[in-house]
């Protein structure tokens, strides 16, 4: 991904600073703490860690029954696990009473890579912005992961956090996080861009390496419900074309929201880059985006096109 920093492992030292601040956080794993790091806070707390096997199904039981008693929970796995295997009891035992659970999901997208498509999750954001109640985070800096999660676990009600593994660092300021709030990280008046997670360090290092950035508007967005439809509307109304990229199938992610946004305005033209309704397969982060068309070079080849064409 061309970082060397283990997103995991930043998540797992959040996890811990968190834990001194509230007292009645609790972490639970799918027996993958040294995966996703939360051994960390295991080693620090570990009266308030609970490994409950491979078992999501459980662990999502009984981490609804802990906040229905008023304790916050961080529950943890692979994403493509989480995210469909435990979704029964996502939706009825947390999501319908509404509790203050925060679902991780690791190594969501492609980032999994040479595991395959039976460990690559390109379904979760359909999936979870569809459940009533639920918010859905999809970061794409290493550096606002411990911000984005203490704010989650200050909602009253559930979250799907999702995390890609080899996120970048950081173009804007930590001061403009909020929930629910997009961020405009270059201003163009040719081209607007949205994205989310993973593919937002990957199109603005596209749009630096081409000299592109005073000619797109870059708006990146790390919630996707609730969706900030205003700053996208404004963004759009002015360019008149929109592109949107993504690690997820283009049927229910980031495209499709941004579509049903401006679905009623005139003379806006969206068009979607992702997973066009297709399985992973096994291979290096780097080979699968190529294979996808969303690599750094893709990308430059698909933005001069667009800039090229009414």
């Amino acid at each position: 991904m061309g970082q060397n920093i283990s997103t995991n492992n930043l998540y797992g030292n959040a996890l811990v600073d968190i834990g001194k601040k509230y007292k009645k956080l609790i972490v639970m794993d799918a027996d993958i703490s040294r995966a996703s790091y939360t051994c960390l806070f295991k080693d620090s707390f570990q009266n308030r860690f609970i490994n409950v096997g491979i078992a999501e199904q459980n662990m999502i039981s009984i981490a609804a029954g802990l906040a229905s008693m008023g304790y916050i929970l961080i529950v943890n796995s692979l994403a493509k696990f989480i995210s469909t295997r435990s979704l029964d009891q996502i939706i009825n035992s947390v999501a319908y009473p509404n509790l203050n659970v925060n679902i991780v999901g690791i190594y969501s997208g492609l980032s999994i890579g040479k595991d395959g498509a039976t460990h690559q999750c390109l379904e979760d954001i359909a999936i979870m912005r569809a459940i009533p109640n639920m918010t859905v985070i999809c970061p794409g800096y290493n550096d606002e992961i411990e911000t984005l999660l203490e704010q989650c676990i200050r909602i009253d009600g559930p979250v799907y956090i999702r995390l890609c593994e080899g996120l970048g660092k950081m173009t804007c300021s930590k001061e403009k996080l909020a929930i629910g709030k997009g961020i405009k990280i270059t201003s163009g008046n040719d081209l607007t861009i949205v994205t989310t997670g993973v593919m937002t360090s990957i199109v603005y290092r596209a749009l630096e390496e081409a000299e592109l950035i005073s000619k797109v508007e870059l708006i990146y967005l790390h919630t996707l419900k609730p969706i900030d439809k205003y700053i996208i509307i404004e963004s759009a109304e002015k360019n008149k074309k929109v592109l949107t990229f993504e690690d997820h199938n283009l049927l229910g992610g980031l495209g499709s929201i941004v579509s049903d946004i401006l679905s009623e305005r005139k003379d806006i033209i969206v068009k979607k880059y992702g997973i066009n309704d297709s399985f992973g397969c096994s291979g290096t982060f780097l080979e699968l985006i190529k294979k996808f068309s969303l690599s750094k070079e893709d990308i430059i080849d698909i933005i001069k096109r667009e800039l090229l064409t009414e």
